[in-house]
């Protein structure tokens, strides 16, 4: 039986396990996203290293906010982390690790495991939408994961919604809710 390691690197924590190919989840754990990047490089190879102490390991599967080219790793807008924008995934990621590694979107990713083994196993297409430190979406149709030309289908954080052209990041995150409530309590902004 395959195993592999997976992680969710998200604005606010990076949540990681070991999976069989069946979709058994083995372990899991989490620690805070890093916003220096030898930080994050170091605490995502500590992970791995970890993992690798115990079982044979025959990949790793990473999702990653924003846009993403699974196929070249490239991402041109990297979500809240922002210092990440215009890097190679594959590469950064690769560098850290002997293992095969694969890039993919967080709510494509989140899309994907629906259909696998959540509510979307019965539905041939649908919208799954993920709400967190930024709003993400992953698109199903015929079955098929939906990206877009530019690897953009399901961003729905970038669409403006607000008076003054705010986006849905910007007022519907978790990140945003939390921004509206302080100003709207009038808490310093260290609350």
């Amino acid at each position: 039986m395959r195993k592999f390691i997976g992680f969710d690197i998200g604005g606010t924590h990076i949540k990681h396990g070991l999976i069989t190919e069946e979709g058994e989840e083995l372990s899991s754990d989490e620690y805070d996203t890093h916003y220096d990047p030898d930080a994050l490089k170091k605490a995502w190879q500590e992970a791995v290293e970890r993992y690798q102490q115990n079982d044979d390991i025959a990949g790793i599967g990473v999702s990653f906010p924003g846009y993403i080219n699974p196929n070249t790793g490239h991402v041109p807008k990297a979500g809240a982390l922002t210092f990440l924008d215009g890097c190679n995934l594959l590469e950064l990621f690769g560098e850290l690790t002997s293992l095969p590694v694969t890039v993919e979107n967080d709510a494509n990713c989140a899309a994907l495991g629906e259909m696998w083994r959540g509510a979307g196993q019965r539905y041939d297409s649908f919208i799954c939408m993920t709400i967190g430190t930024g709003i993400g979406g992953g698109l199903i149709l015929n079955r098929e994961l939906l990206r877009g030309a530019h690897f953009r289908a399901g961003e729905f954080g970038v669409i403006p919604v607000g008076d003054n052209g705010e986006n849905m990041h910007q007022i519907a995150s978790a990140r945003g809710l939390v921004e509206a409530s302080r100003q709207a309590l009038s808490l310093p902004s260290d609350a």
